[in-house]
């Protein structure tokens, strides 16, 4: 009863993210269930726990001897110090999976079982992909300062990039995120810095539908 109840909620989550724009098939339901079904609940992460869009994929943290890994429909990803939590994440398409490590002294991006380059620590909270899962952004940080990495490229460095504030236009061409330098905070729009403010909203920044216009 635990299992069915927790795949519920999961579900009723699930549909609020997509914005009932597409309703979960019976199918589909018994997939998730099926993986819910497996989990070892004594090894789960809680904070760890992503289900893709189309609801066929199921991805989670594990800690067990003294190690941490991603499962990803049941199969075991390779362990790591610590997995970061708030960086697990499913592409749009549902093809690609994503997630932060934690490995001594340094933190990675692990995009499709490959890690990719290593760096100081990660931005908590800014691992986006694209609207068409092409490409992928994330904040890392060197030498006391805070950049995004575009698609493996870095961008200019600033105090600190801040969070949830990574956002692609719905075309993926475009890519516009949060900084600060000092006490000031900005948006940087395409590698251009915009005026600055005291403070940003969280959460606040949005593209037009044809990604032409930003706000």
């Amino acid at each position: 009863p635990f299992l069915r109840l927790l795949l519920w909620i999961l579900l009723l989550v699930l549909g609020t993210v997509q914005g009932g724009e597409a309703q979960t098939t019976t199918l589909q339901r018994a997939v998730l269930e099926k993986r819910v079904a497996q989990i070892d609940f004594a090894l789960l992460i809680p904070e760890l726990f992503a289900i893709s869009p189309d609801s066929q994929h199921l991805a989670y943290g594990v800690r067990a001897a003294q190690k941490q890994f991603v499962m990803l429909d049941g199969q075991a990803g390779k362990p790591y110090p610590a997995i970061l939590v708030d960086m697990l994440q499913f592409s749009p398409d549902s093809q690609r999976l994503a997630y932060g490590v934690q490995d001594t002294r340094q933190s990675f991006v692990v995009l499709d079982g490959k890690a990719l380059k290593p760096y100081e620590a990660l931005g908590v909270g800014t691992l986006r992909f694209s609207p068409d899962s092409r490409r992928l952004a994330y904040a890392a940080l060197r030498e006391r300062r805070m950049f995004v990495v575009l698609d493996g490229a870095e961008q200019p460095p600033y105090d600190a990039i801040v969070a949830h504030s990574v956002t692609f236009s719905p075309d993926g061409q475009r890519l516009a995120y949060g900084a600060t330098v000092g006490k000031q905070m900005f948006v940087v729009l395409n590698g251009q810095e915009m005026p600055r403010h005291d403070a940003l909203v969280a959460g606040g920044l949005r593209f037009g539908p044809g990604g032409r216009r930003f706000a």
